[in-house]
């Protein structure tokens, strides 16, 4: 069983889908140094293995290049520009511009978005394309405990193979930015296409002791 990313950009250098890693958020980085300087602190972000665990597990894709997104206030429209132009590539025909959207129509006028986001979302055209193994969904999720906060990425399920493009929530409504080459865009999660049955009990003290996360 094999999960199979292809890039379709022959002359790309660098792979721009990963393993993640805590080492990659700065902000845990200043989480940890605080745990050496205060060891005494029992409950402490740096100790914690849900996020340790979930952000050593996970996927990320990361822009190939730097996108310039500028908007201007009216909380619908924006204007972009990237140092390379997909749509020139050998296989741009297929791919499309790096960078696309979804107009309000599509999304607002069904389902309001936040104040605080772009009525229309921004679509970034990915070269990447995925097949999924049988009898799994790749699930695709914003990136968990980022250091970015000007957007928030679309939550999806793939199978099969498929483009692994990235619908952005875009919070920055009257300013010129710029995502800079590197900046990840998206986590994945690869989750098996299982229905379980569910119990849901009374617990008791029995429960709690045998889990080994108390003592009586």
């Amino acid at each position: 069983m094999n999960l199979k990313f292809k890039c379709l950009l022959p002359n790309l250098k660098k792979n721009y889908i990963e393993k993640s890693s805590i080492k990659n958020y700065s902000w845990f980085s200043k989480a940890l140094q605080h745990l050496k300087n205060n060891k005494d602190i029992e409950l402490h972000t740096a100790r914690c293995p849900g996020i340790i665990n979930y952000l050593n597990y996970v996927w990320i894709q990361k822009s190939y290049q730097d996108i310039i997104i500028k908007t201007n206030g009216d909380g619908e429209s924006f204007l972009y520009a990237t140092s390379f132009k997909q749509e020139d590539s050998k296989y741009g025909k297929y791919i499309g511009p790096y960078v696309h959207y979804h107009n309000k129509e599509q999304l607002d006028n069904f389902l309001p978005l936040n104040k605080k986001s772009l009525k229309t979302i921004i679509k970034i055209q990915s070269p990447y394309i995925v097949t999924v193994p049988d009898g799994y969904w790749l699930l695709r999720l914003p990136v968990a405990y980022s250091d970015d906060d000007r957007f928030t990425g679309a939550i999806g399920f793939f199978d099969k193979t498929n483009f692994l493009n990235v619908q952005l929530f875009w919070h920055e409504l009257n300013s010129e930015q710029i995502i800079k080459e590197g900046t990840p865009l998206c986590q994945f999660v690869l989750v098996p296409k299982k229905n379980l049955d569910v119990e849901v009990t009374e617990g008791n003290l029995k429960d709690i002791l045998n889990s080994g996360l108390f003592k009586d």
